[in-house]
């Protein structure tokens, strides 16, 4: 009766251990992946289903991940995506509209005369500039592509499934937006407008 005990105790052990070790490769293999650049890989749902310490780790591994790739992939200052990954976006974008025959539409916006944004009320201003038109770039983007902070005040749009028509009108209301968008920088309201091409 002792020795069976003691072979129904190994047996279990045996599984359990196995499964830890499962869940540890897969968290392994994660990890590996995120530390040669593969930023938006996915790790095994199985690990965070655990409700362990392991399930745990795996959180931390995600939010690792995830705070990598905003570091890679993100304008700090506007908190709007950034020149790499509009790049890497860009050429995803054109690999899936050769692939299925998809449209989409790339604008380039820049602020006007940003520079004697800069030269009149100094830089502090022109970041707040800059922060303000870009909350306004990613709320009306939503559901309709990215946008991306190209370059100073340049910014990237890319929409998705629209022809030059459907971008055209897009713009305009954007246009009209930024036009609208109230900024008051020392007392003194600023207006801003954009051009699209």
């Amino acid at each position: 009766i002792v020795l069976c005990g003691v072979l129904i105790v190994s047996i279990i052990v045996s599984a359990h251990t196995r499964k830890i070790l499962s869940a540890l490769q897969k968290i392994r293999t994660f990890l590996s992946k995120v530390s040669t650049g593969n930023l938006w890989e996915e790790l095994d749902p199985s690990v965070l289903r655990r409700h362990d310490e392991l399930s745990d780790m795996g959180y931390s591994a995600l939010y690792m991940q995830r705070s990598l790739r905003n570091l890679v992939e993100q304008d700090t200052l506007t908190e709007l995506n950034n020149r790499r990954f509009a790049d890497k976006r860009l050429k995803q974008t054109q690999m899936q509209a050769d692939i299925h025959g998809t449209h989409f539409v790339v604008a380039i916006g820049d602020i006007d005369f940003f520079k004697s944004v800069n030269d009149t009320y100094g830089h502090e201003c022109g970041d707040i500039v800059l922060k303000q038109v870009a909350a306004v770039l990613k709320k009306h983007m939503l559901g309709k592509g990215f946008v991306a902070r190209w370059g100073g005040e340049e910014f990237l749009f890319l929409y998705d499934n629209a022809d030059l028509d459907d971008a055209r009108k897009e713009t305009e209301l954007l246009l009209d937006e930024i036009r609208n968008l109230p900024i008051t920088y020392d007392d003194q309201n600023l207006h801003i407008t954009m051009t699209f091409g």
